[in-house]
């Protein structure tokens, strides 16, 4: 019988990174079968040009797919398509529920997600290794003992054009030294300071660096504040590109420099080295920068962590955690890679 797999992570931009690997390794081991892979609409344009793809599902979840009633049309896509096998690394119950719905006969997931009592097959959720780590080993069940892949972004050749002209038109030459910032997070508290981000562009420009902001359209006051901080030799990208495009930009990076984010795991599926700043979460949640060569900035305080995704606010009211870190330590580690 031949296999018909979907993979189903509808979470954010990062999740989605994390789960490249694990479609790279199931495409491998059945070459011969159908790989389709399920998301939300903001994090679609991450998956276009995946070579280990062949077709991408959107699920709305919060727009025309939200409820039961709606819901129903995704279910009816999967039902038609007749997948032999849903693999769910998202571990919140509606996509083991879709997967269910949709008349999967075999669901491999987590046995810590919320919909575990949906799933055929559950695989352990060990705390101790790396979210990509976590994810392949939902291969196990089927029997894969594959080596590990490293997440993968593939941008086109328009996304390499635009990203050109779009450093050309800014200055940009050949040999330029670009070093990139992401200021922003979808939780306040793990956003280091934007005095600290000025600081570090302002003295990078210093060095006759190009400094580069990046992050999306709700990034975009924040990144016009360090950028009008700054001025010289400061380029503000966010919420300019596509997520693709954003990649590339990253890949012609020398570092990034960001908060526990998305950008983290764009950059490393683009070969960039990274500098990752981490307050109220910590490393061992297993999302840090994976692979060799990247460096993390953190202060050892009794109250880390303060929550698996940080907050809204200092639960303590003091962001110790982040106002401890300096510019110094920062611009140390650049110098290093440099």
């Amino acid at each position: 019988m031949d296999k018909n797999f979907l993979i189903i992570q509808t979470a954010f931009i990062g999740d989605v990174v994390l789960v490249t690997p694990l479609i790279e390794g199931l495409k491998k081991a059945f070459p011969q079968s159908r790989v389709d892979f399920m998301v939300i609409p903001g994090t679609k344009n991450l998956l276009e040009n995946n070579p280990f793809v062949d077709d991408i599902l959107v699920f709305d979840k919060y727009g025309r797919h939200k409820g039961i009633s709606q819901m129903s049309r995704i279910v009816g896509t999967l039902r038609k398509k007749r997948y032999t096998h849903a693999l769910v690394p998202h571990r919140f119950i509606r996509s083991a529920l879709v997967a269910k719905l949709g008349a999967v006969p075999r669901r491999i997931g987590f046995n810590r997600s919320a919909g575990w009592f949906l799933f055929t097959d559950k695989v352990y959720y060990s705390r101790n290794i790396h979210e990509v780590e976590r994810n392949f080993s939902l291969l196990k069940p089927l029997g894969i003992d594959a080596p590990l892949c490293p997440p993968r972004i593939f941008p086109d050749s328009g996304d390499q054009e635009l990203v050109s002209r779009f450093l050309t038109l800014r200055g940009v030459k050949d040999g330029d030294t670009l070093v990139a910032l992401a200021p922003g997070s979808a939780w306040p508290t793990k956003r280091w300071p934007p005095e600290g981000f000025i600081e570090v562009a302002y003295r990078l420009s210093g060095l006759r660096i190009r400094v580069i902001l990046i992050g999306g359209r709700a990034d975009r006051l924040l990144c016009d504040e360090i950028g009008g901080q700054v001025k010289d030799r400061i380029i503000n990208a966010a919420g300019r590109l596509t997520l693709r495009q954003t990649a590339e930009l990253l890949r012609r990076c020398r570092v990034l420099v960001a908060n526990d984010s998305a950008p983290v795991h764009l950059a490393v599926a683009m070969g960039t080295r990274v500098i990752a700043i981490f307050g109220p979460t910590i490393p061992g949640f297993g999302f840090y920068p994976y692979g060799e060569g990247h460096r993390i900035i953190e202060k050892d305080l009794a109250c880390r962590p303060c929550g698996i995704h940080g907050g809204m606010e200092c639960p303590i009211g003091t962001h110790e955690c982040m106002k401890a870190i300096s510019a110094d330590e920062i611009i140390e580690r650049i110098v290093d890679y440099l």
